[in-house]
Formats: C-alpha cells, structure tokens, sequence
C-alpha cells in the first residue's frame, strides 16, 4: 500500500500517496459516499486502498497531479463547513 501523508492547509485537505514506478493512467481514483479509494493493476500485482473522508470536504472539487511519484489529491472543504468570523457590535 502507498504510504500516505495528510495535511490541512486553509479550507483544503491535500493528501499525498507515494507511488513510484506507476503513471497515472495506471492508477484509478474514485470517490462514493465520503470513501475514497485508489487502485491500480499492474503487471500482475494489485492494490486497491480505501480511506474514509470527513463529511466537510466536497468530492467534486477533487483535483490530482502526479510529479515524480508521488500522488497528490486535494479536496476543497464545503461551504457550510467553513469558518464564519461574526462581527461584534458596540
């Protein structure tokens, strides 16, 4: 399984899947009901992984880039979930 870094950063989660030796069109991201799973067959070997997603992000904002093996996806948190500063009257 690839190791896995996870990280907030602003109204973002960014997760990093470190994958060396595969091309991205090896690999297969889909995102259902706040589960996230990637999986790839090559060569014969197989591995599909699944991690589960906060309610707070939103799957249709999931954007990915793959750069010297390493495999970033980032999800952008729903509007609802994002901090209000309320201001406060005199």
């Amino acid at each position: 399984f690839p190791v896995t870094k996870v990280r907030s950063e602003g109204d973002k989660l960014i997760c990093e899947f470190d994958l060396p030796g595969y091309a991205p069109e090896e690999l297969s991201i889909t995102i259902e009901d706040n589960t996230l799973k990637i999986s790839s067959e090559k060569e014969g070997r197989k591995f599909t992984q699944k991690y589960s997603l906060s309610k707070e992000y939103d799957p249709t904002t999931a954007e990915s880039e793959m750069k010297h093996g390493v495999l970033t996806l980032s999800l952008t948190r729903h509007k609802k979930y994002k901090p209000i500063n309320v201001q406060i009257k005199r």
